[in-house]
C-alpha cells in the first residue's frame, strides 16, 4: 500500500512538470487565472467622490427651488397676466367689431343722405336748366322779329344765357387750388370741330393771377398745351408745345368758352397737325396771392 501511494504522487508530479502553464484571461474588470476568477473593482479616489457629492448637493438645491415662495408668486403672477391679456384681447376684439358695425351704419346713413341731396340738386338743376332753355327760346323768337337796334342786345343776352346754361350743368368739374405749383386733373375727351371748352374761375380779388390749361394729344402723337391766363399780361405767349392766351380781367368771376379745335389751330396751325383728344386739365394759381381759387370746367 505504501508503494502504491508513492507511485501515485510521482505520477502527479510528472504530469505537472510536462503540462504547459496556463495564461491568464483578462476580461473587463476581471482576471481569470486557471480555474480561479479574480474580480478587480475600480474604487474611486476621494477627489472624485467629493465632486460627485457636490453635484448631488447642487441638484438637490435646484429641486428645492420648485417650492421656493418667490418662484411660486412669480408663477401665479405670470398666469394672472396671461389670463388678463386674453380677456383684454377678447374685449378689444368685441369693441373693434362693434366700432366697425357703427362705422358701416354711419357710412350707409351718410351715403343715403348724400344720394338724396344729389337727387334734390339734380332736380333743381333740371328745373333751372329748363327755365334757362325757355328763356333762350323766347329771346331767339324775339330776335327773328327784332329791329336792327335790338338784335345786338338780344344776341348778347342769348350768349350769356348759353354760358349760364353750361355753368349749371351737373357734370361740371369743380376744384380748389392755390399757388403757382400746378394741379393736374386727368380727363379723356375726343375732339371734333364742335368740341368746346368751358371754364368758370372764381377769384379772391380783381388782380389775382391764374392759368388753366388743357393738354391735347395731336396727330403726331405728341402732347401740346393750350392755356388761358388771367391778370398776368395782355399778350399771347408761345413755345414749341405751349400756346397761352393772356388777358386782364376786371372781375372776380371769369368765364371762358372756347372751341378747342379753333384754339389749337390758332397756336399750332403751322405745325400741320390736328387735335385728337384732351387728356389733362392743369390748374395754376398766383404766387403772390395764395388764397384758394375755385376752378369749374367741362369739355362738351
Amino acid at each position: 500500500m505504501k508503494k502504491q501511494i508513492i507511485f501515485f504522487c510521482t505520477l502527479l508530479t510528472q504530469l505537472n512538470v510536462f503540462a504547459e502553464p496556463q495564461r491568464p484571461i483578462i476580461l473587463k474588470d476581471t482576471i481569470v487565472i486557471f480555474d480561479t476568477v479574480v474580480v478587480i473593482k475600480h474604487i474611486p479616489d476621494d477627489k472624485t467622490v467629493g465632486i460627485y457629492q457636490e453635484i448631488l448637493e447642487k441638484t438637490n438645491q435646484q429641486l428645492n427651488l420648485w417650492w421656493n415662495p418667490y418662484v411660486l408668486i412669480i408663477s401665479i403672477l405670470s398666469v394672472f397676466f396671461t389670463v388678463m391679456a386674453i380677456i383684454a384681447a377678447i374685449i378689444i376684439f368685441r369693441q373693434g367689431k362693434e366700432s366697425k358695425r357703427l362705422i358701416e351704419d354711419s357710412m350707409i346713413k351718410h351715403k343715403t343722405a348724400l344720394d338724396n341731396l344729389i337727387k334734390e340738386k339734380q332736380n333743381q338743376f333740371k328745373i333751372y336748366e329748363s327755365s334757362v332753355n325757355n328763356l333762350i327760346l323766347e329771346f331767339t323768337e324775339k330776335l327773328k322779329s327784332a329791329g336792327e337796334d335790338q338784335k345786338q342786345q338780344l344776341t348778347e343776352i342769348i350768349s350769356k344765357l348759353e354760358i349760364q346754361k353750361h355753368s349749371i350743368d351737373i357734370h361740371i368739374n369743380s376744384y380748389k387750388h392755390s399757388g403757382w405749383r400746378q394741379q393736374d386733373i386727368p380727363v379723356t375727351a375726343i375732339i371734333d370741330n364742335q368740341t368746346n371748352f368751358f371754364a368758370k374761375i372764381y377769384l379772391n380779388d380783381l388782380k389775382q393771377e391764374f392759368v388753366i390749361y388743357i393738354r391735347i394729344l395731336a396727330s403726331d402723337n405728341k402732347n401740346y398745351w393750350i392755356g388761358f391766363a388771367g391778370n398776368i399780361q395782355n399778350t399771347n405767349s408761345k413755345s414749341t408745345n405751349e400756346f397761352t392766351r393772356h388777358q386782364l380781367y376786371n372781375s372776380n368771376e371769369i368765364t371762358i368758352q372756347e372751341n378747342i379745335m379753333s384754339a389749337f389751330n390758332l397756336g399750332f396751325e403751322n405745325n400741320r397737325i390736328f387735335a385728337k383728344e384732351v387728356n389733362c386739365v392743369r390748374l395754376r394759381g398766383s404766387n403772390t396771392n395764395k388764397n384758394e381759387i375755385t376752378f369749374e370746367f367741362k369739355i362738351y
